[in-house]
């Protein structure tokens, strides 16, 4: 229980870091862009990963609220949902891991669109899962673990 807890605080420090200072990125187009990086997970949680799931949805309910408060701002807030990527941080963990140069271009790729959301991956078909049958997809999840 106690290293959830640590994850937990990490995580909601995170979030009070982030919007005490907004630092959005360079413009694009003359829109400054504030980024979210959340997960699939966000939306559907792993049975193995509860508070890492609770506080990945608590960041895309941060996120949501935050498009609201900058929507007449020149900020725009963008959700960046993608699925396991290949990192040294997932080494050894999952398998058909995306590449991170994958990743960037898709969300190179929704930056341009214009898109507030960006699912990446197996993240795009988890989202319409979940959205068409959220009981299928929390059973789907559930059996990965």
């Amino acid at each position: 229980m106690q290293c959830g807890i640590e994850e937990f605080d990490c995580s909601r420090s995170g979030i009070s870091s982030k919007t005490s200072d907004i630092d959005p990125l360079p413009s694009v187009e003359g829109v400054d862009v504030q980024d979210t990086v959340t997960t699939g997970l966000a939306l559907v949680p792993k049975t193995s990963s509860a508070v890492y799931c609770g506080t990945k949805g608590g960041w895309r309910l941060f996120t949501k609220a935050l498009q609201n408060q900058l929507e007449e701002t020149s900020i725009r807030t963008i959700d960046i949902l993608p699925p396991v990527v290949d990192t040294p941080m997932t080494a050894g963990r999952g398998k058909n891991k995306m590449s991170s140069k994958k990743v960037a271009h898709e969300i190179v790729r929704a930056l341009k669109g214009g898109r507030d959301e960006v699912f990446v991956g197996k993240t795009k078909l988890l989202h319409w899962v979940s959205r068409l049958s959220p009981g299928m997809a929390r059973r789907i999840m559930k059996r990965l673990g």
